[in-house]
């Protein structure tokens, strides 16, 4: 309808119980037309607002159970109100947007997070290839040096054993000689051969071969396995933030309850995460807020 036949249907009696609302508010609001607009009570149509009760009444609710408290008419009453719910309205936009940021910020903090952790396995992983790597160098190492340690001391023993043996039949073959030379029929032979006899023995016994090993069988490897796990608890270490959350963090202490200005104080913080639990590892920034028994 147009203005004039709005005005005109709203004064006839034949459409009291009508509404009549702009096609803006229709549109912006496809609920406003279930709103009742009458008193289920009296069948007269809603002209105030109770702010005592909170409820839109009509002219008898007034008179007869209203009587006394503050109304407004429904136009000052929405003028009043509705910038109320704007401003709510535009602080929970706000809100909504704040909203939209943590979770974008989340959202990017979370991908971090993965690219890091992604980032530091692979050097956790590169770093103990790398120490097996050296481990086994080490090994190697090791091994080559008791190689030549056994090899030397082997070709020591090895030789000394076949000097013992060349002189063993240096000195059985003499004794076998002089044992000949010496029997009672064999005058002659005793007196031809005892020259180069009593010469070999003689020689044989100025010249005696170490009988004692020129090496040992000793072979040393130290290795502290009681200092190992010790060792290996120490080889590297991983550290990060703790994802610690204020309203479960806790503080205690004598600073807490007593300050004088200028002076320092000091209290202990126990931070803990969000599911509760204390957190593990430091790293995490706070920021004190300190106000006066007044609140300032």
């Amino acid at each position: 309808m147009c203005k004039d036949a709005a005005r005109w249907h709203v004064r006839h009696r034949a459409f009291r119980d009508h509404r009549v609302v702009l096609l803006e508010e229709l549109k912006a609001n496809p609920k406003l037309a279930a709103v009742p607009v009458f008193c289920s009570e009296h069948n007269e149509q809603f002209r105030f607002f109770d702010e005592d009760c909170g409820h839109v009444v009509c002219r008898d609710c007034v008179t007869l159970k209203h009587n006394g408290h503050k109304c407004l008419s429904l136009a000052e009453a929405a003028s009043k109100y509705r910038q109320e719910m704007e401003a709510l309205v535009t602080k929970a936009n706000t809100q909504a947007e704040e909203l939209k940021g943590a979770e974008t910020k989340v959202e990017g903090v979370s991908l971090e997070l993965k690219q890091a952790y992604e980032n530091k396995a692979a050097l956790i992983q590169g770093t103990f290839r790398n120490f097996v790597a050296a481990v086994t160098a080490r090994e190697h190492l090791l091994t080559s040096e008791l190689d030549y340690l056994y090899k030397t001391n082997s070709l020591t023993l090895t030789e000394q054993r076949d000097r013992l043996r060349v002189f063993q039949a240096c000195l059985e073959s003499a004794v076998q000689r002089a044992n000949t030379a010496i029997q009672p029929s064999g005058n002659t032979e005793l007196l031809v051969a005892r020259s180069d006899i009593v010469s070999t023995l003689g020689a044989l016994e100025r010249q005696p071969p170490d009988l004692e090993p020129q090496s040992n069988s000793i072979l040393e490897f130290s290795f502290d396995l009681e200092q190992l796990p010790d060792l290996l608890n120490k080889l590297g270490f991983v550290s990060g933030s703790t994802g610690c959350v204020a309203v479960n963090t806790t503080a205690t202490g004598s600073g807490l309850k007593f300050a004088v200005p200028g002076q320092k104080v000091s209290f202990t913080i126990v931070a803990h995460d969000s599911q509760g639990c204390q957190c593990s590892a430091g790293g995490d920034l706070f920021l004190a807020e300190l106000k006066q028994v007044e609140g300032r």
